[in-house]
């Protein structure tokens, strides 16, 4: 029989209270082992701090890398399972290992580099460089190894020098309608990408104007030890005693700088009384200017600070004996107007030689030509050529001077070349004593060696048939023109076997691209 309908209704529900009871119960664990898996592959976490960090050049910077836990606890890993790598790609050129450390070893591929075993240990896996070059720029990827897991990060590294900023003068005084010039100099930064501009405050007002048609910036020059120096210039001119106390700023944007950097200096406008005396002198003075003197130099006369620079002595090659060299000297001016070239030879026991003065040549050996003048930007550029002939007694270790004169602003610069002179060797034929030598008999080979310099860079080597003999006797003399000529021996007994076999004198000079060799082969009689 079968039970009521409203019992088996309930018995229905039962059953289905039943089985969803299960299926929640089912689902609570799938989601407790997911979060339990999940915790323990998210639990570490890898940071960098700020991207780009700024190292300053020469100095030393940590680059950061720290592994983090969520539960905030301190890390203690085992250095047998996990490892850390540090990689760089620079900005030209392609990706490449910086550190490693796995396993207890260290192995720095950039020197002066070091990652702390105890504080990797900790969960701190910071680069330290050491001594930081301009090819340490690039973006670093560290990448931390707990096995089986790898978190990585990046971190851009921007490589910096930031500039000194001076000028040639921090208050000036000038006359109204009268010029005076004032340099800005900012020296030793890197990398080349800098701005100079010129700004100007009226002393009742903080606004600042930009100056432009009265500014000249000349091209950063790069140093020795790759940092880059350039110049600002700017003209002041006031009108009226009004513009005194006003401030002009040399203001210097560039990447080492979190914002831009100014140096300023205070315009005093003096506005002297004037006799009738003074002004006739001063009409007089004028109209000499005016016809002795360009306006270029007019501007000069208030040019302060380094206005003149001088590159250093070129030789066209190297100092032969017999052949033709030419000197040159490059020099810059940012204002136009005549200079004074000297050209000298110094001799450590003999007074100093004026070779070029004045335009004239003072020795007949040398030839002189100077440039014509190129305006590029807001320099003034010439050259000045020496030519000559090259002798050993006359150049050998002797300094070259070009001395230029800037009158106007009263500067004097100098550069400087010493002279290493060489003389190529003249090597001749193998010469065999006697002519016709025979098996059985004591044979000399000389090869002579003429017109060579220095003495000590000479070698002389002997073979036969590529098998070096005995080291040869070499008696050496100078002539004259403090050439030196040689001649190398080499003596043997002679053998049956000797017959037909080629000999062989090498001679090496440092004068000499490759060695000059020459051979002799033993006929039968």
């Amino acid at each position: 029989m079968l039970p009521p309908p409203s019992l088996r209704i309930r018995d229905m529900r039962q059953m289905e209270m039943s089985e969803n009871q299960g299926i929640r119960v089912l689902l609570w664990i799938r989601i407790v082992i997911f979060l339990q898996l999940s915790s323990s592959e998210a639990g570490l976490h890898i940071t960098s701090g700020s991207s780009p960090i700024q190292a300053p050049l020469r100095h030393n910077v940590t680059i950061p890398c720290f592994l983090t836990d969520d539960n905030r606890q301190e890390l203690d890993l085992d250095l047998s399972t996990a490892s850390v790598r540090w990689e760089i790609t620079p900005i030209q050129g392609e990706q490449h290992r910086v550190y490693l450390l796995t396993n207890h070893v260290h192995t720095p591929f950039r020197p002066k580099s070091h990652i702390e075993q105890i504080d990797f240990k900790k969960g701190n896996a910071s680069l330290f460089l050491q001594d930081v070059q301009e090819s340490d720029e690039g973006e670093y990827t560290c990448s931390i190894f707990i096995t089986p897991d790898k978190l990585t990060a990046t971190i851009a590294v921007q490589v910096s020098a930031r500039p000194a900023i001076t000028l040639s003068s921090s208050e000036i005084a000038v006359e109204p309608e009268h010029e005076k010039s004032v340099i800005c100099k900012v020296n030793r930064f890197y990398p080349k990408a800098i701005t100079i501009r010129w700004f100007k405050s009226n002393k009742d007002s903080s606004n600042r104007s930009p100056l432009d048609k009265e500014t000249c910036n000349s091209v950063p020059a790069e140093n020795g030890d790759g940092t880059f120096n350039a110049t600002s210039l700017v003209l002041v001119k006031p009108s009226s005693k009004a513009e005194d106390g006003d401030t002009y700023y040399c203001l210097v944007t560039h990447r080492s700088f979190s914002s831009d950097q100014a140096v300023d200096f205070i315009l005093k406008v003096e506005e002297q009384p004037t006799t009738f005396q003074e002004w006739v002198i001063a009409v007089a003075v004028l109209l000499a200017v005016m016809v002795v003197i360009p306006l270029g130099i007019a501007l000069a006369l208030y040019c302060i600070g380094d206005c003149l620079t001088l590159s250093d002595i070129m030789a066209s090659g190297t100092p032969e004996y017999g052949k033709e060299l030419t000197l040159s000297c490059e020099f810059r001016k940012y204002i136009p107007g005549p200079l004074q070239v000297t050209w000298l030879k110094k001799d450590v026991m003999k007074p100093d030689l004026i070779i070029y003065k004045d335009g004239k040549i003072c020795d007949n050996r040398y030839k002189h030509k100077e440039s014509e003048e190129n305006h590029i930007g807001c320099d003034y550029i010439s050259s000045s050529f020496l030519t000559f002939l090259v002798d050993i007694r006359l150049d050998q270790r002797k300094k070259y001077v070009c001395k230029v004169e800037y009158p106007a602003i009263k500067q004097t610069k100098k550069s400087k070349l010493t002279t290493q002179v060489i003389a190529i060797p003249v090597v001749g034929a193998i010469m065999p004593d006697p002519a016709i030598p025979s098996a059985g008999q004591q044979m000399t080979l000389s090869c002579d060696i003429c017109f060579f310099y220095p003495k000590e860079d000479l070698t002389v080597e002997w073979y036969k048939e590529n098998e070096p003999l005995p080291a040869p006797n070499n008696e050496i003399k100078v002539d004259n023109n403090n050439l030196y000529n040689a001649t190398s021996t080499v003596t043997l007994s002679l053998e049956m076997k000797d017959l037909g076999k080629k000999f062989q004198c090498k001679v090496s000079h440092h004068s000499m691209k490759t060695p000059e060799i020459r051979e002799w082969t033993m006929k039968t009689p």
